[in-house]
């Protein structure tokens, strides 16, 4: 036996342990990861839900599943066509939701990608469509929380004041 070359011990669990490098590496862990994406069924598409179809609030929120073998890095994807002609990356990650505000009246429509190291396969398509309040209706809504607001003042001021002869 050479004690001075490297010296190799096979573990129990069928690891490798190399003393010279003090590394220990086994396959077992490795081989069953990338079994995962393999026997994943090829249908099993994440599925991508909004929590509404019309935004008149200027806010919305995406949140997707994924199937149960798949991967956790996922690309979400916006287009303003619906053939997703123009694409824009807007995360990438392993959330699994994300809201968005401050969007331009319009239809935007969006899907996720799930990246593994077999294959990478597209959700379902959402369209959501941000239409604002119009400026009549704030103006209205803001007439009207004007008058609540002076009415409450006032009803305050005058219960506060005090009442009858001899009270000043």
């Amino acid at each position: 036996m050479n004690f001075l070359g490297p010296q190799r011990f096979i573990a129990i669990d069928g690891a490798c342990l190399n003393r010279n490098l003090g590394l220990r590496s086994s396959l077992l862990p490795a081989l069953l990861f990338l079994l995962s994406f393999v026997l994943s069924p090829a249908h099993a598409t994440p599925l991508l839900v909004s929590d509404t179809e019309t935004a008149a609030a200027g806010y919305y929120q995406l949140s997707w599943e994924y199937p149960s073998l798949s991967p956790t890095l996922s690309v979400l994807e916006e287009s303003d066509h619906e053939d997703f002609s123009v694409v824009k990356i807007i995360y990438q990650g392993s959330d699994r939701a994300s809201v968005f505000s401050g969007k331009p009246d319009g239809d935007y429509y969006y899907r996720l990608k799930l990246i593994s190291p077999v294959h990478s396969q597209y959700s379902n398509t959402v369209r959501v469509i941000v239409k604002h309040h119009s400026l009549y209706k704030a103006w209205w809504f803001f007439l009207l929380g004007a008058v609540v607001f002076v009415t409450t003042t006032g009803l305050i001021y005058l219960g506060s004041r005090p009442s009858g002869p001899g009270n000043e």
